[in-house]
């Protein structure tokens, strides 16, 4: 009979820890590198195993972050022998993961993290070989920074790719994160003639040397806090028709459209990235998003015949921005937007709010009608203001809405921010009272502007409702 001891012996037992070398190899190949490597904190056995795994790869991820993160230190922090080994170590496997497959077998992706420039410098030979390989996609980060070297390093296509646009022929997606994207305009250059099935492009905390960027592939571009290194931009060139997703944020140059964008879907700018003119290219956008923008910015979209007009938006946010004396800015969209659905304001400038009791002093008949506006798909509105903030303006303009009742339907107040949220659908009389609602039984009504005629039409159109 089996002790009590030796049954919780057999039970903590690694029983696949104690496979064979070989056995825990294969296993470990088929995961993903930062899979490989998390499998160091199961137990001692496991500690260490995946520099030695024979990855056959269709994708290669080189991460120094996240490399050892399962083991320990004999210190606080490692010793300088520590770390050496460990970058030892990281390039031994760097240069065997590089070479397992060869030049001719494709690779689906290459990743590279580093957070030491001597790293960084090394993963040179690691880029130029995954490049040989026609990838899908490449992401480079270096998280390195020094007070003697404070520029980033440098990543160009010329530099790594010397067969041009042969081993870049299959690249659909580039992401790159703080680094030094070429000299001059080499790098564009290689966008527009070298990646001719470029998809996806995304540039975060990176420094570039260029002013315009083409492709007739690009479906998604996001620029996130990036620096332009060149002495005078006045103007950042975009020539993309097909793309559908733009992200441009962080302080960025003027952006200026040079075709039409019939695909986009989703737009979300800061400003100045919008101040000359973008804005007329954005209006087959269906999600528009802007931040910090003013007045001055938001008009100078206007054509020679009038406001651009976004008959595809249905989703409208403006964070931080100045809408205008008389909220002029939010009554061009209004009127020009026939689709939207959803309207938020955060935090934004209503210039102009003191006139309102100028108007209040005004007869009756002085007073101007107000004009519905063409969005009467308008489902909600989400404001966001500090508690001290006058809006009397925005009452105003939201009142020549084309609805007959609206409330808030939610709000709260935090740390002196006021938010709002207030919903706009109401119930037709016409089909809610009749021959249609004959037969209803059971009415649940939740977040809705009732019609002041709704307790009428209940009592006549309703015969049998037993339930509300």
């Amino acid at each position: 009979m089996e002790t009590p001891s030796a049954s919780r012996e057999r039970a903590t037992a690694d029983r696949l820890g104690e496979l064979p070398d070989g056995v825990l190899l294969e296993v470990l190949s088929r995961l993903t590198f930062r899979q490989a490597v998390r499998t160091g904190v199961l137990s001692r056995r496991w500690r260490g195993l995946w520099h030695a795994v024979p990855y056959p790869l269709s994708c290669i991820d080189i991460d120094q972050k996240r490399a050892f993160r399962g083991e320990k230190a004999t210190r606080w922090s490692p010793s300088l022998d520590e770390e050496r080994e460990r970058l030892f170590r990281l390039v031994d496997y760097g240069d065997r993961v590089t070479t397992s497959g060869g030049a001719v077998e494709p690779l689906g992706a290459f990743r590279l993290r580093a957070t030491d420039l001597l790293l960084f410098e090394t993963a040179g030979r690691w880029i130029r070989r995954a490049l040989t390989r026609r990838p899908m996609a490449v992401a480079i980060r270096c998280d390195a920074s020094s007070p003697l070297f404070p520029a980033r390093p440098e990543f160009s296509f010329a530099r790594y790719s010397r067969g041009g646009g042969a081993f870049t022929c299959c690249l659909r997606a580039l992401q790159l994160h703080r680094v030094t994207l070429g000299l001059d305009s080499d790098f564009a250059d290689a966008i527009a003639n070298e990646l001719p099935v470029l998809e996806d492009l995304r540039f975060e905390e990176c420094d570039y040397y260029f002013t315009r960027i083409a492709s007739t592939s690009l479906q998604n571009l996001s620029i996130y806090n990036c620096a332009a290194r060149v002495q005078i931009v006045d103007v950042f060139a975009l020539a993309a028709p097909r793309i559908s997703s733009l992200r441009i944020h962080g302080n960025p140059p003027p952006v200026a459209s040079e075709c039409e964008m019939p695909s986009l879907l989703a737009a979300s700018l800061e400003h100045p990235a919008g101040f000359v003119g973008l804005l007329s290219g954005l209006r087959h956008a269906r999600n528009l998003s802007l931040y910090g923008f003013g007045t001055t910015a938001l008009l100078d979209g206007e054509e020679p015949g009038g406001f651009p007009e976004f008959r595809n938006l249905s989703a409208l946010v403006f964070d931080e921005c100045d809408v205008g004396v008389d909220c002029q800015v939010l009554r061009h969209f209004l009127r020009n937007s026939p689709g939207l659905e959803t309207l938020a304001l955060r935090y934004c400038s209503f210039t102009g709010g003191s006139r309102r009791k100028k108007r209040k002093a005004r007869s009756s008949d002085d007073r101007r009608v107000p004009a519905s506006h063409a969005c009467k798909n308008l489902k909600s509105v989400e404001l966001e203001y500090h508690d001290e903030q006058d809006v009397s303006e925005l009452d105003d303009a939201l009142e020549e809405i084309s609805k007959k009742v609206a409330r808030p339907i939610e709000s709260s107040v935090q740390h002196g921010r006021r938010t709002v949220r207030i919903s706009w659908p109401c119930i037709p009389t016409a089909y809610a009272a009749g021959t249609f609602t004959s037969r209803l039984r059971t009415l649940r009504l939740s977040g809705l502007s009732l019609t002041s005629n709704f307790a009428d039409d209940l009592a006549a159109g309703f015969p049998v409702l037993e339930d509300m």
